[in-house]
């Protein structure tokens, strides 16, 4: 097709796909395409805005590495991962609700018989595209303390999700948008001795639902 025009570019690039042989991928870079052209017409985006956000693509990659994804990043920061996430676990009232996966599991970490560290908020990585990316919408980049837990049982749905420590004052806004109110919980010194108010105790009841 030649003389192509704002009216009907949009229009162009979809006939390209229609060779795609495998109907979700079709489906999903049809999406895709109408709907980033729609944004592209939306904010009339300018020549510069275009390459200032390749550079940003671009820096993000540049990020990643065998320890680092930087684009899983943007995507918590996005809400991305957290949407795709709840739309994977959708489920039924009264089980255990998900979260966002944690840290990448490391081989040979140690094990802790006794429980786990009490966790306290923690920053994001900011040293990269995704933390100018922060600063540009006035966004912090503290995480509500919390600990991971995956949850399985034969026979039944495996859960991936994360208990939020209650009154951590990042709850609101924590930037991959994890929270959940039934995920909040207290931490109470265990009460073994009056004195150490070192070690706490959660109580909380995983509820897993049949396959």
């Amino acid at each position: 097709m030649r003389n192509l025009t704002e009216a009907n570019l949009t229009d162009a690039v979809l006939a390209r796909v229609e060779g795609c042989k495998d109907p979700r991928t079709k489906q999903i870079l049809t999406s895709v395409i109408r709907h980033v052209h729609a944004v592209v017409r939306e904010v009339e985006l300018t020549p510069g805005e275009w390459l200032e956000a390749i550079r940003f693509l671009t820096s993000t990659g540049q990020k990643c590495d065998e320890n680092r994804q930087e684009f899983i990043l943007l995507s918590d920061t996005l809400g991305v991962t957290m949407l795709v996430d709840a739309i994977a676990n959708r489920r039924s009232a009264g089980g255990t609700e998900s979260s966002v996966l944690g840290p990448f599991y490391v081989e040979g970490a140690p094990p802790r018989e006794t429980g786990v560290l009490k966790p306290v908020s923690y920053p994001i990585p900011t040293d990269g595209p995704v933390g100018k990316f922060l600063g540009v919408q006035n966004r912090h980049p503290f995480r509500p303390a919390h600990t991971h837990f995956i949850v399985s049982a034969p026979g039944f749905r495996r859960v991936v999700t994360e208990l939020f420590a209650e009154g951590d004052r990042y709850l609101d806004s924590d930037p991959v948008f994890g929270v959940k109110s039934s995920l909040v919980v207290d931490f109470k010194p265990d009460g073994k001795d009056s004195r150490d108010r070192t070690h706490h105790l959660v109580e909380y009841d995983f509820v897993l639902e049949p396959e």
